[in-house]
């Protein structure tokens, strides 16, 4: 695993750090939580997991989706 960004002190949200930064690579896979939301209309090839909620159950797959994003 590679860092993307120098360290920062104090309650900087992730988000505001990576937007400061360089982005990364075009032709790179970026996986990212759900704190990143938003980071996909910035750069391409963003994969974030799909998010459950209590009144919609994830489909299948969507299931699989997650399953493959957490190994």
């Amino acid at each position: 695993m590679e860092k993307v960004s120098k360290s920062y002190a104090g309650s900087t949200h992730d988000f505001r750090i990576k937007k400061q930064e360089k982005f990364l690579p075009k032709n790179s896979i970026k996986y990212a939580d759900s704190g990143y939301q938003g980071w996909q209309e910035l750069q391409s090839k963003v994969v974030m997991p799909y998010k459950r909620y209590r009144k919609k159950p994830l489909t299948p797959e969507q299931k699989e989706h997650n399953v493959y994003y957490t190994t």
